[in-house]
């Protein structure tokens, strides 16, 4: 597990920049291809180094797979639309990890689950190739040719008519232009008047237009200004606090009383109706306090479920899967509202460290497990209580998405208002 999520991590760092460089639909397609190949050789691999080689190439493939679909479908539909697609998207993923372990089950060997499991992944693997390009990334990279042959696409296969079509692709023209950056020269430091950084990166001119291709953003650019540095602060807290729960609760399912293949079962089969609560809760609450009720109600089952466990075995198992339903519900939030606080440009690159952040948590889950088997089976909920009644609180901080577009420009980014006011030395 721990290389697993080694690759998760180190994958969540430079998987996003491939993805921003030559697109979602190329890092969706060659890393699930990656998947299928590491899982298909784990079943047939003799050698020790090679699992712990193949584990860690599935675990980048995992991941670097995850955030491109997820932004594809962000980048891809309406707002209307956009978080009930990530909740389908959720759900099907959720379906697939609850007939692992009746996989398990029937293989009874592990070599046996891995090549299932390639063999599954292979199956599916064409239907991958008719994946589009996100449509908002080829205009951010000038690629205005593959942007109207997309465009013509979606407009055959939504049968528009010829009048909205010509309209289309002249709204595609104009965002093209009103999209273009260029960088200005930044006032010197001692002028008081000086304005953020990113208000250096304004609207080109159609007379004077400047690829965006030529500049390129980084993970600097998310601490670089203040607005952005606490959101994706805030962001990597509410991350790690999720998967240091998800896992811990995953990997704990031996540890509680019951048939093991059951209790993993029952855990995996809440994330369906977690996503389903995930749905209805943004449309009535917004993705921001809709996170904070899931996880402020999942620390306080894990403070109940070990107090539960020497009074009676199936009201534990309950508690803890019940809790296991709430984490997986702010897993689903997160994973499907980090972006809309990003630019376009940084938004691959949010989700990446918000990743990575979490994940080097989340090596810690096996060795808190551990602390728990030889001590106290207390710790590891105790623990996991802890950070989820605290991000539940801090996320309350971010401002409210519900209803708006997603920010494609850092002025557009900025425009969103939260509890955290960000000033410069200089202004305070």
């Amino acid at each position: 597990m721990t290389l697993q999520m080694a690759g998760m991590m180190v994958g969540s760092l430079v998987g996003s920049l491939l993805s921003d460089r030559y697109g979602r639909r190329a890092a969706f397609l060659s890393n699930y291809a990656l998947a299928v190949i590491a899982i298909s050789a784990l079943a047939f691999n003799p050698l020790m180094y090679g699992i712990h080689v193949l584990l860690f190439l599935d675990g980048w493939a995992i991941i670097v797979r995850g955030f491109a679909v997820i932004v594809l479908i962000t980048e891809m539909l309406p707002s209307k639309w956009r978080d009930a697609t990530s909740i389908v998207h959720t759900i099907v993923f959720s379906l697939g990890y609850a007939t692992l372990p009746l996989i398990a089950y029937l293989a009874k060997d592990w070599r046996w689950t891995m090549g299932i499991c390639g063999a599954i992944g292979l199956l599916l693997l064409p239907a991958t190739l008719f994946v589009p390009e996100s449509l908002g990334w080829l205009l951010q990279n000038n690629r205005l040719k593959r942007a109207r042959k997309l465009a013509r696409r979606i407009a055959k296969v939504n049968q528009m008519p010829v009048d909205t079509t010509k309209h289309l692709f002249k709204e595609l023209d104009y965002n093209t232009q009103e999209h273009e950056l260029k960088p200005i020269s930044v006032a010197a430091e001692t002028n008081t008047n000086q304005q953020d950084a990113e208000e250096s990166l304004v609207v080109s001119k159609p007379n004077n237009p400047v690829k965006p291709s030529a500049r390129r953003y980084s993970y600097v650019h998310l601490v670089r200004y203040p607005y952005l540095r606490y959101r994706i602060l805030i962001y990597c807290l509410c991350w790690s606090s999720v998967n240091l729960c998800y896992f811990g609760l995953s990997l704990n399912t031996n540890q509680l009383n019951g048939n093991r293949y059951l209790n993993f079962f029952f855990a995996a089969l809440v994330e369906p109706p977690a996503s389903l609560l995930c749905f209805f809760l943004i449309r009535k609450l917004g993705s921001r306090i809709a996170f904070a009720v899931q996880m402020s109600i999942a620390g306080l089952l894990l403070i109940v479920t070990p107090l539960l466990q020497n009074v009676h075995d199936e009201v534990s198992v309950a508690t803890a899967v019940l809790g296991k339903l709430f984490v997986a519900g702010g897993y689903t939030l997160v994973f499907t509202c980090t972006g809309d606080l990003f630019p376009t440009l940084l938004r691959n690159q949010a989700y990446g460290a918000s990743s990575f952040v979490s994940r080097m948590v989340a090596l810690l889950v096996p060795y808190i497990l551990y602390i728990g088997e030889t001590t106290d089976p207390s710790i590891p909920y105790i623990v996991m209580a802890a950070t989820a009644l605290l991000s539940s609180a801090i996320v309350l901080l971010l401002p409210e998405t519900k209803g708006q577009q997603l920010p494609n420009t850092f002025q557009e980014s900025k425009a969103f208002k939260g509890s955290i006011k960000c000033h410069r030395r200089s202004e305070a």
